[in-house]
C-alpha cells in the first residue's frame, strides 16, 4: 500500500481537501441510522468536549475513480449523520449534503436532523461555536484506493470482524462490484429494486431460508447465519474459467438465448436459470436470484395459508412454533424449486406437514438445535432420514410418497393435549 492510501486527516481537513469530491454512489445502502444513533454520537462527541479528550470518528474507505471523485465505500452512514450536525450548526461547509441520496433516506434525514437542531439549540452561543471548532478537530482514519477491487477487500474485511453491517449488505456490496462490464442503467435498477425490500425481510430470506435449505441438502449444520457464512453466495465469479464455471455460464446463456427467442414458439413460462442445489453466477444473477426466491417464498407462505385453514394447524405463538413453521417452509421451498408450483399437489404439501410438525408433538422445547438435528435425520426416534437431502436427489415429485413417516401412535411422548389440531391432521394423513 503507498503511503497517501492511509491517513488520520481531521475534519476540517477532510471538508478542505475532499468535500466537493465526495460521492455516495449507487451500490450504497440508503442512510439508515435512527434519532438514538445520531444522539449518540451527539453526546459522545459534547462529553468528549468537556472532558477535553481526543475524539476518533471513526475510519472511512474511499475509492479514488478515474474522475478523480472519492466514493465513500465505508463510513456513509456517520458522514451524513456529522454532515447534519453541522447543518444544525449551521456551520457553512455545506458538508456532503449536496450529493443525491436515495428516496428511501429522506425521511431518517429529515428525522435526525429535527432531533439534532433541536440538541444544537439547547446549548448557550459560546458551546455552540465550542463544539463547532471541537468537532472540526476530530479525526478519522482514511484508507484510499485507486482500484474499487482493494476497497471492497478492505471493506469486507473490517466488517465481518463484529462490525454492524448485516451479511446481505456485504453481498449486496460483492456483487455489485462483480457487475464491472454492466452498464449504469442496469446497476441502478438492481439497486433500486434492492433497496425497495425492506431490511429485516432481506435478513430473514438469507438467514431463515435460503441458507439453511442450501446447507440441509448436504445434510451440513445450520445454527446461526453471520458474516462469516457468506461465501456460500458468493456464486460463481464471472473470472472464473474452470470446467464447472463454464459449464454454469452456458448453461445461462442457453437459458437467456431461449427465454429472448423461443418464450413465444415454445408457449412456455419462463426459463428458469436456478436451483437452490446449485450455484448461480455472481453479479447481476445474484440479484436476479434474490429477486427470484423472495417472490417463490412468498408463493410458498401463501399456499401454507390457504392449504391450512385451521390457524391451529400452523400455531406460532411460541419460539419452537416458529421454528417448526419454518423448517416446513424451507421444505416445501426446495420441493417447489425441485420440480415446479404447478406440479405440487396436496397429498405432497401433506407428506411435507407430517415431516415437519411430527418434531412439533414429540418435542416440548423445540430449539434451533433441535430443527438442525431433524432436518439432517440426527433424531431417530420421529422420522429417520434426511429429508432434504432425500428431495435434492428426487427424480419426479411422487417419490415423497416413498418416504416412510411413522403413524401419530408411533411417536414417543406426543402432547396430543397441546397440539390438537395437529394430531387430527397428522391422523388424516396415510
Amino acid at each position: 500500500m503507498s503511503e497517501d492510501k492511509l491517513k488520520i486527516v481531521n475534519l476540517s481537513g477532510l471538508i478542505e481537501e475532499y468535500s466537493n469530491k465526495l460521492t455516495i454512489p449507487d451500490y450504497q445502502r440508503p442512510y439508515t441510522w435512527k434519532k438514538s444513533t445520531a444522539d449518540t454520537l451527539f453526546n459522545d462527541i459534547y462529553s468528549a468536549m468537556k472532558e477535553n479528550k481526543e475524539y476518533r470518528l471513526g475510519s472511512l474507505i474511499l475509492h479514488r475513480d478515474e474522475n478523480g471523485f472519492y466514493n465513500i465505500v465505508d463510513g456513509q452512514q456517520r458522514l451524513i449523520t456529522i454532515a447534519l450536525i453541522l447543518k444544525a450548526l449551521d456551520d457553512e461547509s455545506d458538508f456532503l449534503l449536496e450529493n443525491e441520496v436515495k428516496a428511501v433516506s429522506f425521511k431518517n434525514i429529515a428525522e435526525n436532523y429535527k432531533a439534532l437542531e433541536s440538541r444544537v439549540n439547547a446549548l448557550s452561543h459560546s458551546e455552540k461555536e465550542n463544539y463547532n471548532d471541537y468537532i472540526k478537530k476530530c479525526s478519522f482514519a482514511i484508507i484510499i484506493t485507486d482500484k474499487q477491487e482493494e476497497a471492497f477487500q478492505f471493506f469486507d474485511s473490517q466488517n465481518t470482524r463484529g462490525k454492524s453491517l448485516k451479511p446481505h449488505d456485504l453481498l449486496k456490496a460483492y456483487h455489485l462490484r462483480e457487475m464491472n462490464g454492466a452498464s449504469e442503467d442496469i446497476k441502478k435498477a438492481v439497486v433500486k429494486r434492492w433497496d425497495n425490500i425492506d431490511e429485516n425481510h432481506l435478513a430473514d430470506l438469507f438467514a431463515d431460508y435460503l441458507y439453511p435449505v442450501v446447507r440441509w441438502y448436504k445434510k451440513r449444520d445450520v445454527i446461526y447465519y453471520t458474516a462469516k457464512d457468506i461465501n456460500i453466495f458468493k456464486g460463481i465469479s464471472s473470472e472464473y474459467k474452470y470446467n464447472y464455471a463454464l459449464y454454469h455460464k452456458r448453461s445461462v446463456m442457453l437459458a437467456e438465448k431461449i427465454e429472448k427467442e423461443f418464450l413465444d414458439f415454445l408457449y412456455s413460462k419462463e426459463s428458469n436459470m436456478f436451483q437452490l442445489t446449485q450455484p448461480f453466477i455472481s453479479g447481476e444473477y445474484f440479484f436476479k436470484y434474490v429477486f427470484y426466491y423472495d417472490k417463490l417464498l412468498t408463493e410458498v407462505k401463501k399456499m401454507v395459508k390457504e392449504h391450512h385453514k385451521e390457524s391451529e394447524e400452523i400455531p406460532d405463538y411460541r419460539t419452537g412454533d416458529v421454528y417448526i413453521k419454518r423448517l416446513y417452509e424451507c421444505a416445501l421451498l426446495l420441493f417447489i424449486d425441485r420440480f415446479g408450483i404447478e406440479n405440487m399437489e396436496t397429498s405432497y404439501i401433506d407428506m411435507l406437514y407430517k415431516w415437519s410438525y411430527s418434531l412439533r408433538l414429540v418435542m416440548y422445547a423445540v430449539r434451533r438445535e433441535s430443527i438442525n438435528n431433524y432436518a439432517n435425520g440426527e433424531n431417530n426416534n420421529i422420522n429417520n432420514g434426511a429429508l432434504f437431502n432425500k428431495i435434492s436427489e428426487m427424480n419426479k415429485p411422487e417419490d415423497i410418497m416413498k418416504i416412510e413417516l411413522k403413524k401419530i401412535e408411533d411417536l414417543p411422548d406426543y402432547n396430543k393435549s397441546k397440539y390438537t389440531k395437529i394430531c387430527d391432521k397428522l391422523q388424516d394423513i396415510i
